[in-house]
């Protein structure tokens, strides 16, 4: 936008009448303009806020003309903040244990969960803000976009400040942030060795052992369990995660069992059986079953003696040794589950054959009627059961196909490899190789 003082001057506002221009003819009596003529012409153009005295004082003294000089400027507002959550505590855990230069697995420093304390504050609110307001060279307010605020996180084991922006932990526990929401619970802690003098423990929640676990003693958790000692002879289950930072002298009375992963230094002399993975550094004289699989890591990662199962597959630097000690080693399923699987189809037609039998005689009206409704509903139910348990059983066969054992390093004689039915007895030894099944019978072949 253009305008035209009384002494014929130039002053030219931009679109959005955010800055102001001049352009100055010299006067003719050859005077410099004083900063009050100077301050009229912008007046006569409606220019009232932004205006740029130096840059005034500086034409008025030295005279500048016959160029266009920005002499004012408006102020953008600035828009608001949306309101911020500031997480004071890992939202994204990692517990995998770092691999160590040889190889192998560091266990000891592995935390399965982040701690907290009773009255720890874990999260701040930052509120959104109203942004701050502009203006233009004639005076016109620019109003901001204001920020939006967030509702609160909601979850469990943790309380608000009076003014709701700070969260509180109500106790001892650990922390997590599981799908948008803080869970906050109790840890069982035993801070030295788990004996007869602490007792046995059977907790909902997760239990962390600082010390050993003596023999004799029961562990079991609703959730993790994470031991910094050396296990003994001992009964440890538990429904979630379990790491055995220092591994296991098991005496061949220990049994530890998992509803998912088994982490540990080294298992010797025990039982071991997880849903999930079985995870170690070495494994001796032991019965370890990992159902998704097995790995023992680093330069010497063996597996001696004892019995080593996985439905997809083991893993291992070495299996057996010099002594040639009797080692097996399991992966695939073997013939029950397939039996188990034709049983099922079976019985779910004849059950099948029960139903439309059933269906048929619902809508006669007989004394006996509620008793069809209850025996259909049963075999419904019955029906559903046997359904689940062939898909999970088809699955699984499906998996097993694919199964292997996969050895870095030496596969020593007296090492006995079975994959589903085949199996194979080593006589010597065998560098670097890949177990696997074709048809009935065991393939080797040579690692990359």
């Amino acid at each position: 936008m253009e305008f035209t003082d009384s002494f014929g001057n130039l002053i030219l506002l931009d679109d959005d009448d955010m800055t102001a221009s001049i352009f100055l003819r010299p006067k003719p009596s050859g005077n410099n303009y004083t900063i009050d003529e100077l301050h009229e012409s912008l007046r006569q153009a409606g220019v009232k806020h932004g205006i740029k005295e130096e840059i005034l004082n500086g034409i008025s003294q030295h005279g500048i003309y016959d160029r266009m000089i920005l002499v004012a400027e408006g102020k953008y507002p600035e828009d608001g903040k949306d309101g911020e959550f500031e997480f004071l505590f890992n939202t994204h855990h990692d517990p995998t244990p770092k691999v160590l230069e040889d190889g192998s697995v560091d266990y000891l420093n592995v935390d399965l969960y982040e701690r907290v304390a009773a009255e720890q504050l874990v999260l701040r609110y930052h509120r959104a803000t109203g942004g701050i307001m502009g203006y233009s060279v004639r005076g016109q307010i620019r109003m901001p976009q204001k920020g939006k605020d967030l509702p609160a996180i909601r979850g469990k084991g943790f309380h608000l400040s009076q003014d709701g922006l700070e969260y509180f932990s109500d106790m001892d526990g650990k922390i997590e942030f599981i799908n948008g929401q803080i869970q906050i619970s109790q840890v069982f802690e035993v801070k030295g060795d788990l004996d007869s003098t602490v007792g046995n423990i059977d907790f909902p929640g997760d239990v962390e052992i600082r010390g050993a676990v003596r023999t004799g003693m029961t562990v079991k958790a609703g959730g993790k369990i994470s031991i910094n000692g050396v296990v003994e002879s001992a009964d440890i289950e538990a429904k979630g995660d379990i790491l055995l930072k220092s591994g296991v002298l098991g005496n061949g009375k220990c049994s530890i069992r998992s509803d998912k992963n088994i982490e540990g230094k080294f298992f010797e002399s025990a039982t071991v059986f997880a849903k999930g993975k079985v995870s170690c550094n070495y494994m001796m004289n032991s019965e370890v079953t990992g159902l998704e699989g097995v790995e023992v890591s680093g330069k010497k990662g063996r597996i001696v003696g004892g019995t080593t199962s996985s439905q997809n597959y083991v893993i291992a630097t070495t299996i057996g040794n010099d002594a040639e000690i009797l080692t097996n080693v399991k992966v695939g399923l073997d013939d029950e589950y397939l039996n188990r699987l034709k049983e099922l189809r079976r019985r779910y037609q004849e059950v099948q054959s029960e139903i439309e039998l059933l269906e048929k005689n619902l809508h006669v009206v007989s004394d006996q009627h509620e008793k069809i409704v209850l025996a259909f509903s049963m075999k419904v139910n019955e029906r559903l059961e046997i359904s689940k348990e062939i898909m999970s059983l088809e699955k699984m066969i499906d998996t097993a196909k694919e199964a292997y054992v996969d050895v870095k390093g030496t596969t020593y004689p007296k090492v006995i490899i079975r994959i589903d039915i085949a199996h194979t007895i080593l006589k010597y030894e065998i560098k670097g190789a890949v177990y696997k099944r074709a048809d009935n019978l065991i393939v080797t072949t040579q690692r990359a």
